[in-house]
């Protein structure tokens, strides 16, 4: 009620933070599985957009709607032709995560001069929830002593691999003191092991794709020589001291991980096994959404009513796209795996090149590589309907605040231009 700004940027440094499982697994006895740790954040962030008078009137962006009505209409579906059950419920739910941040965000960052502390925010969320992986995979290690090569148990942030990415295409911080300039090392060598450990093909092939990509969007080719600078030199710096400081660690079982991508390259090759569950979940959501109306889907969750709901074979909802288009139709795929990128693209976009220096310029640009991250993860591993994309909704809300609500880019302080030079 003081400070309602302060008690926004808490919650966001805790969404970051918290491990997903113990933060839904966190409850009271009386609520069950109806109240968890997350919906306690949410009304703290709900609570600070209200009390918070700089805040007012609200902003509901366009994509907030357009996803909110693709939610209720796969609910809709759902009630009509199936008794609702805990895991449609459960899913509801996780799904409310994103648009509910991005609402939240939006409001919260009103005007420019919130977006240095929001980044701020964002870090130290990616930099906490790393240390907790990283004991939680200490004690994970210590169940399996002869696995050299052990992944982490969590997703992690997604958003510390957005961070990671953005550092390599430019500078932070490059006019702060140096003990900042040393702590942000710091916390991106700590992100760069949580990649490596975390040991996800889908988020090596994002960080390369969006590598590759960021020079175009941003019609700028330092930043593509800067990161491949970093990767040659930074990557077997860093493997050789894993090498060297924890050899029971297997350095080439890490690598092993990313090089498995390589076999969809030749052709002639069977699908690695491991990949088999994705590509059931792929046949299956086409069997399924082919059976039903194509525009609309078979309706949120329907997955849980299939006769092969339980099956191990099948990856149910690893696989972003499909999924929409299994539960929401075309119109519903169209919104999540186009609509909202381009969007947010935009967005991002609009506040990158507003200033080209400084937290908003940053924000934008963390928009950017988030969207081109998401995008490809999301052909293997994850989705806007998931649990962990409450940090993506808070920076998309921010970054569309900055360029087109109450924090417009016509409000954000634009540099002095330099003097002409005297004539002669």
């Amino acid at each position: 009620m003081v400070r309602p700004y302060w008690a926004f940027l808490f919650s966001v440094v805790l969404f970051g933070t918290l491990n997903t499982n113990a933060a839904i697994l966190t409850r009271f006895q009386f609520l069950g599985p109806y109240f968890n740790f997350y919906d306690a954040l949410f009304i703290l962030g709900f609570l600070a957009i209200l009390f918070d008078s700089e805040s007012s009137p609200w902003l509901i962006p366009r994509p907030v709607e357009w996803i909110s009505l693709i939610i209720i209409i796969g609910t809709l579906q759902i009630l009509l032709h199936h008794d609702i059950n805990y895991l449609v419920l459960r899913a509801i739910r996780w799904s409310i995560n994103f648009p509910l941040a991005f609402f939240i965000g939006a409001n919260a960052l009103c005007k420019p001069e919130r977006a240095k502390s929001f980044l701020f925010a964002i870090i130290i969320g990616a930099v906490l929830n790393a240390v907790v992986s990283f004991i939680d995979y200490k004690g994970f290690a210590m169940l399996h002593p002869a696995d050299p090569a052990i992944r982490m148990p969590g997703a992690g942030n997604l958003l510390g691999i957005s961070l990671l990415v953005a550092a390599s295409q430019q500078v932070f911080f490059p006019t702060e003191k140096l003990t900042l300039k040393m702590a942000w090392g710091a916390a991106l060598i700590l992100l760069a092991l949580t990649v490596l450990f975390g040991q996800w093909r889908s988020v090596f092939l994002g960080v390369v794709i969006s590598i590759i990509l960021l020079p175009v969007i941003l019609r700028r080719w330092e930043g593509f020589i800067r990161a491949m600078v970093l990767i040659i030199i930074g990557v077997p710096v860093l493997l050789a001291t894993l090498h060297f400081t924890l050899p029971s660690i297997s350095v080439s079982r890490l690598v092993q991980r990313f090089t498995l991508i390589t076999r969809y390259l030749k052709l002639d090759k069977d699908i690695p096994k491991e990949d088999m569950t994705r590509w059931r979940q792929i046949q299956r959501d086409l069997e399924e959404w082919s059976k039903g109306n194509w525009l609309i889907g078979r309706g949120f969750g329907i997955s849980a009513y299939l006769p092969d709901s339980g099956d191990p074979n099948v990856a149910w909802g690893h696989v972003g796209y499909t999924s929409y288009l299994v539960q929401f139709g075309l119109f519903g795929l169209i919104i999540f795996a186009l609509y909202l990128p381009l969007q947010m693209l935009r967005a991002g976009k609009e506040v990158y090149f507003a200033t080209r220096a400084g937290p908003v310029t940053n924000l934008g640009l963390l928009t950017i590589v988030t969207v081109v991250l998401i995008s490809v993860i999301c052909c293997m591993s994850t989705s806007y309907l998931s649990a962990t994309m409450h940090s993506t909704g808070f920076l998309y809300g921010g970054t569309w605040s900055l360029a087109y609500g109450n924090a417009a880019l016509a409000k954000i302080p634009q540099a002095a231009p330099e003097s002409p030079a005297p004539a002669g």
